[in-house]
């Protein structure tokens, strides 16, 4: 399994920068449950009980690129999967979050690759909002 310690160095920073900007300390590799089905849980990134709002960060490795990046419809070097399918599960696990009744944050690893140094982490947040099943390309 293809192992990137620049990778883990930048989700820490990411959420380190997050904890600041709201003004708190998030716990990560939280375990919600699902309240329909109290024996159903997920691990996610950090979970923020107060406002019932999961904070995830969506890496490019493991997660695919969204639909808009140019490497959306590639193999992915790491897993050998298209990226596409990947995104496609990704936003499939989003989707169960959010049935569950959590708010659902997250940004790409690209974006906060790309833009983190010049705006706050909060703006490049993501709401996932929407029940979805998406199609896959």
């Amino acid at each position: 399994m293809y192992f990137d310690r620049t990778l883990l160095q930048v989700r820490k920073i990411a959420f380190n920068r997050l904890d600041a900007a709201l003004g708190t300390k998030l716990k990560h590799g939280h375990i919600v449950k699902s309240r329909q089905y109290p024996f159903e849980t997920m691990t996610v990134d950090t979970f923020d009980q107060s406002t019932n709002t999961i904070y995830e960060f969506r890496s490019n490795i493991f997660d695919g690129y969204p639909p808009d990046h140019k490497w959306y419809s590639k193999q992915n070097f790491a897993t050998g999967r298209i990226n596409a399918d990947m995104y496609h599960d990704t936003l499939l696990r989003m989707n169960v979050l959010y049935e569950m009744s959590y708010n659902v944050k997250y940004i790409w690893e690209h974006e906060f690759r790309t833009h983190e140094p010049e705006c706050s982490i909060l703006s490049l947040l993501h709401n996932y909002n929407i029940l979805l099943y998406p199609e896959k390309n």
